[in-house]
C-alpha cells in the first residue's frame, strides 16, 4: 500500500487493482514496477513478489506518488487501501491526482499519526481538522473520499479527519 494509488469514481465503472502480479520489468512506461496503467510522479514503485501490495521509495521531498492513468474519472472520487506496517515511513491513498506533477489530495499515515493533505506541485497544506489523526495499525482500511469540496479521511469506515477545499 502506497501513497497515491487511486482514484476511483463514486459512480460508474469501479477500478480495482489487487497488485497480485509480478513487478513490471519491461514495457512499463512511466508506471515503473506498477506497470503501464500507472504514471509515477515521484519516488520509485514496485510490486514485491506478487504479494498483493506495493512498495515505494520516497523522492527527495519525502513523498512518493503514483496515479492510475488508464481511465477517466469524475471529480467525486474515493480511494481505499489496507495499511500494512512496513519500513516505509508513511503510506496511504490519493484522489484528484495529476499525472504530470505531484498534485492531489492524500490521506496517509504511519503507526504514530495520520494526515489529510492537499499537495500542489510537491508543496503540502492541511485542509482538514484535526490537523493530524490517530496512528494506523496493520490491517486497517484507509479511505479518502472527495465529494464536491468535502474531503473525508476514514479508518475502517470511521471519519478521522475531515475538511473542505474549493
Amino acid at each position: 500500500t502506497g501513497v497515491g494509488c487511486g482514484p476511483f469514481a463514486l459512480s460508474g465503472t469501479q477500478i480495482t487493482d489487487l497488485f497480485n502480479r509480478a513487478n513490471c520489468t519491461s514495457s512499463c512506461g512511466s508506471g515503473q514496477g506498477l506497470g503501464p496503467l500507472y504514471t509515477v510522479t515521484d519516488g520509485t514503485w514496485s510490486i514485491p513478489s506478487t504479494q498483493k501490495q506495493v512498495t515505494f521509495v520516497q523522492g527527495s521531498d519525502s513523498f512518493a506518488s503514483a496515479v492510475r492513468t488508464n481511465e477517466t474519472y469524475s471529480n467525486d472520487q474515493y480511494a481505499v487501501a489496507t495499511f500494512i506496517s512496513s519500513t516505509n515511513p508513511q503510506a496511504g491513498v490519493g484522489v484528484r491526482m495529476s499525472s504530470s506533477v505531484e498534485t492531489g489530495y492524500f490521506c496517509y499515515g504511519n503507526t504514530s499519526a495520520s494526515y489529510l493533505q492537499k499537495i500542489v506541485a510537491g508543496t503540502a497544506t492541511n485542509p482538514g481538522s484535526p490537523a493530524t489523526g490517530p496512528g494506523l495499525v496493520s490491517g486497517q482500511t484507509l479511505k479518502l473520499q472527495v465529494v464536491g469540496t468535502a474531503l473525508t479521511c476514514s479508518v475502517n469506515g470511521v471519519p478521522i479527519i475531515t475538511g473542505t477545499d474549493a
